[in-house]
């Protein structure tokens, strides 16, 4: 409003000074305010002009009433249509945006695997995968796209074993849908956490797991281990006492040297 009020009223004075001592000017533009509301009804709200024309002169909150009520109702409306409008044209760019991106992606990944000898419809295997987007110029394509490297590797490991455990295969949709979830820019949806719940659930059953499995066989190693010494109780004292034999005779070698002379003599 304020916006309209300073137009119409800098209008005014010039269309004011423009058109005096004119007929046109005595007609619609005899003074200021005459002007300025020349310009609100007959300019501005054009469809309205005969109803506030219709106003007796004097009725002054008649006047400001209706026009607020007009002003407000087309204000309003004007502006839901142009926030319908932006909303589509946005929706509209997202979307054809999301399709270049597609597009470029898509003919990236098929012209690279063609260089390296592969077909769209064939399967690919990890480490041929691993291999093509870590291309240099795949990976400037990525970066392009504003897609996480690391976070891409991750998720071709956790697409693979889920292919491997479901008996699936990577097409070349799952590879380009993969590289696109991959993006940073990405908006987590519920789908997002409930597949993030479930590898987060794989991989703490994964690991416990791996530590049930090395803890089985620690415990068998110990069992063993005990089942050994029952069966066999003299070899370990036997091999712990064999060193303190050897150093007591020793011992007693060096304390009695003639003794044993005198032995030998005797045994002659």
């Amino acid at each position: 409003f304020a916006l309209w009020l300073v137009l119409i009223y800098v209008f005014a004075i010039t269309l004011r000074q423009l058109t005096s001592g004119t007929e046109f000017g005595e007609t619609y533009f005899q003074s200021v305010p005459q002007a300025m509301d020349t310009l609100l009804l007959d300019g501005i709200l054009a469809d309205y002009a005969p109803l506030m024309h219709a106003i007796p002169a004097g009725h002054f909150i008649e006047w400001g009433l209706i026009l607020f009520f007009i002003l407000l109702a087309s204000i309003t409306i004007m502006y839901m249509l142009v926030g319908v409008l932006v909303e589509v044209v946005g929706v509209l760019a997202h979307a054809e945006k999301e399709n270049i991106t597609v597009s470029f992606i898509a003919s990236s990944l098929r012209k690279k695997m063609q260089q390296q000898g592969h077909d769209q419809d064939s399967e690919l295997s990890r480490t041929e995968l691993q291999d093509i987007l870590l291309d240099p110029e795949i990976t400037e394509v990525l970066q392009s796209v504003q897609v996480d490297l690391v976070a891409l590797m991750e998720l071709v490991n956790i697409a693979y074993e889920d292919a491997e455990k479901n008996g699936g295969s990577m097409t070349f949709e799952k590879i380009v849908s993969l590289v696109l979830n991959g993006r940073g820019q990405n908006t987590a949806s519920v789908k997002d956490t409930s597949e993030l719940l479930r590898i987060l659930k794989q991989i703490i059953i994964q690991r416990t797991s791996e530590m049930s499995e090395k803890f089985h066989d620690e415990i068998a190693i110990v069992h063993r281990s005990i089942q050994f010494l029952r069966e066999d109780p003299d070899s370990g004292v036997a091999e712990e006492d064999s060193p303190k034999d050897e150093e007591s005779s020793s011992k007693k070698e060096r304390r009695n040297p003639r003794g044993d002379r005198a032995s030998r003599k005797f045994t002659f």
